[in-house]
């Protein structure tokens, strides 16, 4: 298992501004569209796992589609993430 995500990779002014992720419980994705934008990459957890069951197990094609493009990389820089549960 590899590391995708972590703090060094958020711009310090968007963690100051929102944090690293946002969680959720509502799929109305109006709540949080100044965040996410209108047309936001959607991923799926295959599981948790950690001490808190807080780091997030996502497929390889995933962790591809999420870090294998610039954009998507500005995405994660801005701290633009939501996690429903």
């Amino acid at each position: 298992m590899d590391l995708i995500i972590d703090y060094t990779m958020v711009d310090k002014e968007y963690m100051k501004k929102w944090g690293i992720a946002l969680y959720g419980n509502s799929f109305n994705e109006s709540k949080y569209q100044e965040r996410i934008g209108i047309s936001p990459l959607r991923i799926t957890a295959k599981g948790l796992f950690g001490k808190k069951n807080s780091d997030i197990i996502i497929s390889n094609k995933d962790a591809k589609r999420l870090i294998g493009s610039e954009f998507n990389l500005k995405i994660i820089s801005q701290a633009r993430i939501l996690i429903l549960n």
